[in-house]
């Protein structure tokens, strides 16, 4: 009677993992199941890719030190904070630039001798800047450092690929634009470097409740670590051996679905004055509407109060941040009473959605410093597939006339 639910949950493993791998064929894909960890959460994974490095280097001379960047997510920021205050670790916050976008080369410059572990986020959660991690992950492939990735924001938005191109850059650079406003996808891969990623399942529409961690393949035997025998959750067989408690298999199978409808092969719609009708993935089609939507989203903003109110904190090129994710400053605004005002009407947040509530300065906001006249008014917009515009200039008309309401106008 479990032979049914054990093959959906196999095949969910390959669904995920054509994400990552979108050339393979099913039974090459086959032989990187273990290679999937299920977990309850983002932040389960995220810290279980930490606890793994540490697991992987237990004979370091000095004090494990690991490198990340001064905007990551909170899973990331709070587990560090915890192990270095129990003086398990040092770390290395690397700063972001004021697009929210980390220098590649000053992650690589932090990193020391007994550096174990970098970790960087694909796309941040409130600004949606894409940070370079091909390349720092490739140099931490020539210096036999782990390396992972969060990557629950940019799954379904921008290419996860692990296939690489003879023009592979630095960072997110290379697009192409399709549809209407010269919307700009991001299709280019991460490279093939990348030994740990977090994919989180609500964020691509799975279920609330279901994540996983993908591990590389001899990712710590090739980097001459030590295989880890200690997961953090300790008791039966499931997941390999490697995470510890009955697996939830209806959302596991979501997760999966998600990714097959991602991956599913679809027909961009054809532009007036050419364009469109190319094959692609659900992913591409999906972040062409989305880009279309947020740059109307924000183009509606600023034609009603005007550009010296309204201020995009993301960066400045559309090729460097998420298609879907908008972070608006309204200057001399206070967040915390425009939520109050529209929250009803319109789904948005002041900074992450994890942390809606509009009350202390946003630690992202701050790190990429943002004047302040700006940040205290900030939210926190996206759209996704499923937006219509009719929606978009609906929710345009709430907020214009809650920030005009509070600046007296």
């Amino acid at each position: 009677y479990g032979l049914a639910p054990k093959e959906a949950v196999a095949r969910a493993r390959s669904s995920i993992l054509s994400l990552l791998y979108d050339t393979k064929k099913e039974e090459e894909l086959e032989r990187l199941h273990n290679g999937i960890i299920f977990t309850g959460c983002g932040t389960e994974a995220d810290n279980l890719a930490i606890h793994l490095a540490l697991q992987a280097n237990p004979t370091t001379t000095s004090k494990p030190h690991i490198v990340t960047s001064n905007v990551e997510h909170p899973a990331i920021t709070q587990y560090l904070q915890s192990l270095e205050s129990q003086g398990v670790i040092s770390v290395s916050y690397v700063p972001v630039n004021k697009e929210g976008i980390v220098p590649a080369q000053d992650m690589i410059q932090a990193i020391q001798p007994n550096t174990i572990l970098v970790t960087l986020m694909l796309a941040n959660n409130e600004s949606g800047a894409l940070q370079p991690i091909q390349q720092v992950s490739q140099y931490c492939q020539t210096q036999n450092i782990l390396f992972h990735t969060d990557a629950a924001q940019a799954v379904g938005k921008v290419s996860v690929s692990f296939t690489t191109t003879d023009d592979d850059n630095s960072s997110y650079s290379s697009s192409f634009s399709i549809g209407e406003n010269n919307a700009v996808v991001t299709t280019q891969g991460i490279g093939n470097a990348i030994d740990m990623m977090t994919i989180v399942g609500h964020k691509i529409g799975a279920p609330k409740g279901i994540a996983c961690l993908y591990i590389a393949p001899n990712c710590f035997t090739n980097k001459k670590k030590v295989l880890p025998k200690h997961y953090m959750l300790l008791g039966g067989g499931q997941e390999y051996g490697k995470r510890a408690g009955t697996e939830n298999v209806p959302y596991i199978v979501g997760l999966g679905t998600a990714a097959d409808l991602l991956m599913q092969q679809t027909t961009l719609e054809e532009e007036e004055g050419g364009g469109g009708g190319e094959v692609v993935p659900q992913w591409q089609k999906n972040a062409k509407h989305m880009y279309t939507l947020k740059s109307r989203l924000y183009s509606n903003l600023v034609q009603a109060l005007g550009s010296d109110i309204v201020r995009d904190n993301g960066p400045s090129s559309p090729c460097h941040k998420l298609p879907n994710t908008l972070s608006v400053g309204f200057r001399n605004v206070q967040s915390g009473d425009l939520l109050r005002n529209i929250e009803m009407d319109v789904a948005c947040s002041a900074g992450s959605a994890c942390h809606a509530s509009g009350g202390a300065l946003s630690a992202v906001l701050v790190a990429m410093d943002v004047p302040l006249e700006y940040a205290r008014g900030t939210l926190r917009l996206s759209v996704g597939p499923s937006t219509t515009l009719e929606e978009v200039d609906e929710a345009s008309e709430i907020i214009v006339g809650a920030v005009r309401k509070q600046l007296g106008k």
